[in-house]
C-alpha cells in the first residue's frame, strides 16, 4: 500500500497541511515515474487511487519543547527504517501484518532524545576533528 503517514512530535504543531502539501507534490512526481515505467500518460493514473495520507500525529511521541524537533525527526526515521527492513523480512517469510503494528516508537522518550543529542553533536565533533 502506498501511503504518506505524517508523524508531528510537536503538540499543536501547524505542519499539517504543508505535509499534505509535500505528500502531494511527491505522490504527483511518483505517479510520473509509474506512469514512465508502464509505459502510460501520468494524467491516467488517478493520485488518490496510487496513494492515501495518514494524519498520524497521535502515534507520535510528544517532545517537551520546541527545540529538539530536528533529534525526533532523527528518533522517528531510525524507527520507521527499522520497521520497513522488519516488514522487509516478514514479507519474504509470508508472515504480512500492517506497517504501523510494526513501528514501535514507544523508545523515544525525551531522556533518548536527550541522549541521541549527545551522540550526533559527539559524531559532528568527530567528523570535523578528521576533517581538519
Amino acid at each position: 500500500e502506498n501511503k504518506f503517514l505524517h508523524f508531528d512530535s510537536l503538540p499543536q504543531s501547524p505542519n499539517q497541511r504543508h505535509a499534505v502539501s509535500l505528500a502531494g507534490r511527491l505522490a504527483r512526481g511518483m505517479a510520473v515515474d509509474q506512469a514512465q515505467e508502464a509505459g502510460r500518460d501520468s494524467s491516467s493514473f488517478s493520485l488518490q487511487d496510487l496513494f492515501s495520507f495518514q494524519d498520524a500525529r497521535d502515534k507520535a511521541p510528544r517532545q517537551a519543547n520546541g527545540h529538539d524537533c530536528g533529534v525526533y525527526v532523527l528518533a522517528m526515521a531510525a524507527a520507521i527504517i527499522a520497521a520497513v527492513e522488519e516488514t522487509h523480512r516478514q514479507d519474504q517469510e509470508h508472515e504480512r501484518r500492517p506497517f504501523l503494528s510494526r513501528l514501535d516508537l514507544n523508545g523515544i522518550t525525551p531522556e533518548r532524545v536527550g541522549a541521541m543529542r549527545t551522540e550526533v553533536l559527539d559524531l559532528i565533533h568527530a567528523l570535523a576533528a578528521t576533517a581538519s
